[in-house]
């Protein structure tokens, strides 16, 4: 009976595996595209960052890279998702990046909100109140081509965003910077 169990439990893991290989490869893998409207091509790459302060209302950052051109132009934005608790404060409309010690001001753009609400209750006076549990901040940084050639010669990079008094710092290094400086050379 032992000896079946074994390549049962082998068998049952493979499904699980292949699911998880799916799921990471949208966060591993440059993705490109043929934008035939605008004569260029978009190259992609998602990165989820935690951040080093561990002890803090501010979450995760999802970082959507996105390298595009044409034959007369090129760019590359970063946009970035951040998850926050209810009860932190709005991002400054500025914020840092850190690249092996060189710093770089940055223009958060197109700044918006969405709030997942939780929980709603009526109380005994006829009135009702929500309780905001979680919101996600969205915003776009272009990056200048001073900030794409220290990305290309740099082994650590740092975005570091202001909530009200609290910091959230992100850092790329080891594989997640290497692709990152792949997409950069598209």
């Amino acid at each position: 009976m032992k000896k079946l169990l074994i390549p049962l439990l082998f068998l049952a893991l493979i499904p699980m595996q292949a699911c998880t290989i799916l799921i990471l490869n949208k966060y591993t893998n440059i993705r490109s595209y043929s934008d035939d409207l605008n004569n260029e091509q978009r190259h992609l790459l998602t990165r989820v960052v935690m951040p080093r302060e561990w002890l803090s209302n501010i979450g995760s950052a999802t970082m959507l890279f996105e390298k595009r051109g044409n034959p007369y132009n090129s760019g590359c934005s970063v946009y970035i998702s951040i998850e926050r608790g209810s009860n932190s404060f709005r991002s400054e409309e500025s914020g840092y990046l850190k690249v092996d010690g060189e710093v770089f001001p940055l223009l958060l753009r197109e700044l918006s909100l969405e709030r997942d609400y939780d929980l709603s209750v009526d109380d005994d006076d006829g009135g009702d109140f929500t309780i905001d549990r979680k919101i996600t901040e969205k915003f776009r940084i272009e990056l200048t081509p001073a900030m794409i050639e220290a990305f290309a010669g740099g082994q650590r990079a740092e975005f570091r965003f202001y909530f009200g008094p609290e910091p959230a710092t992100y850092r790329l290094k080891g594989a997640g910077m290497r692709k990152v400086k792949r997409l950069l050379r598209k």
